[in-house]
């Protein structure tokens, strides 16, 4: 005896899709093209999707409601297999991808992207990244192991991208030319992340923010960037920085001939926000070291050091001290220092909270 689902009421044929896991439905949309109308019109909806560029090529979706909080769809044995046949397995993915996201209604969230992929897959990739309906996307994890797959990206993405995560990997035929202002780059907010093997990456990518959580910088490195930087030459973007570099910083070193001026952490109290996984942080810098940028603004170096909850937060003694100390400028930094291992608490009986590890290979920077 014959079935007939399709002549289900829509009511009823919505309460025959909820018994379906993401799977059955994506393989009943496939079907005709009323099917696929049927699914989009009738499914829930995702909230978003994560795309991984991958040699393994999947999709994750998320929804907010029960039994599903999450599902994979991909080309390898983990997770549930697109069926599909094509002579390039990443021009079919992508196919598939657009009929996916249409079905389940997502925006794309975040995108993962190997550039051991190839060029062929990597022109397709940003066509398809490209002509996306969606204004932006928020997340662009992006995998690579030469300056020149630095440069394609650039070259290629034109869709504005909120965060952008670089893992580089080393590079052994650096491209010497910088990326001006007027390149794609300026489409990105901020930097996040970059495990950093080559400085000059600093230079190419012209961001609001940096995040160095790994490299194997040095002070004279940091020397001259800085330069580059305060003269105007490179990253006029810059407004908030970190750099965990391989050994103590030694701030007359990074600073050279760069003129500073120290400022009293009793009289110089500036306030700033930062946004970390969507929350807002507040931040109360006391003193800190200045200098001046070539467009007229200025830059306090080392601020973490110098933090505080409020605006009426106890100064203490021994910022003071550096301050009054004429000759004080951390070239000489004893790591059992008190202050170089805890944070000084705010009130009596706070308390001690310990330094990280890397906290005296960390240069910072925030522009007012």
């Amino acid at each position: 005896m014959t079935f007939r689902l399709l002549k289900l009421p829509l009511l009823a044929f919505r309460n025959v899709l909820s018994y379906w896991n993401h799977d059955q439905i994506f393989d009943f949309s496939l079907i005709s093209k009323r099917t696929k109308y049927l699914t989009k019109s009738l499914t829930q909806k995702s909230t978003s999707a994560t795309i991984f560029f991958e040699p393994k090529l999947y999709v994750r979706l998320d929804f907010q409601l029960q039994p599903y909080n999450a599902h994979c769809f991909a080309l390898n044995d983990g997770f549930s297999h697109f069926r599909f046949s094509t002579e390039n397995v990443t021009e079919g993915f992508l196919d598939v991808l657009k009929h996916l996201l249409n079905i389940f209604n997502a925006s794309v969230e975040s995108i993962h992207i190997d550039a051991k992929l190839g060029e062929k897959d990597m022109n397709l990739i940003f066509k398809y990244i490209n002509n996306l309906g969606q204004e932006s996307i928020s997340k662009l994890y992006y995998d690579c192991d030469k300056t020149k797959q630095i440069d394609y990206l650039l070259q290629s993405n034109k869709k504005p991208i909120e965060d952008l995560e670089l893992n580089v990997r080393r590079d052994h035929t650096y491209i010497g030319e910088t990326i001006a202002d007027s390149s794609s780059i300026q489409l990105y907010k901020c930097l996040n992340t970059i495990c950093l093997s080559d400085g000059h990456l600093l230079t190419m990518l012209n961001t609001v923010g940096m995040d160095i959580r790994k490299s194997v910088l040095t002070n004279e490195y940091l020397n001259m960037f800085l330069k580059s930087w305060t003269s105007g030459r490179t990253n006029s973007r810059l407004k908030l920085a970190f750099f965990r570099v391989k050994e103590t910083i030694n701030l007359r070193t990074i600073l050279g001939d760069i003129p500073v001026v120290k400022r009293d952490p009793r009289t110089t109290k500036r306030y700033f926000e930062t946004q970390l996984w969507g929350k807002t942080y507040s931040n109360w810098i006391f003193g800190g070291y200045d200098i001046q940028l070539s467009d007229g603004r200025t830059a306090t170096l080392q601020w973490h050091k110098f933090q505080r909850k409020s605006d009426s937060s106890p100064v203490p003694v021994r910022w003071i001290q550096k301050y009054e100390d004429v000759h004080e400028m951390e070239d000489n930094i004893d790591s059992d220092a008190r202050e170089n291992r805890v944070q000084e608490p705010e009130k009596e009986g706070e308390p001690v909270k310990e330094h990280k590890p890397y906290y005296l290979q960390m240069l910072s920077i925030i522009v007012w």
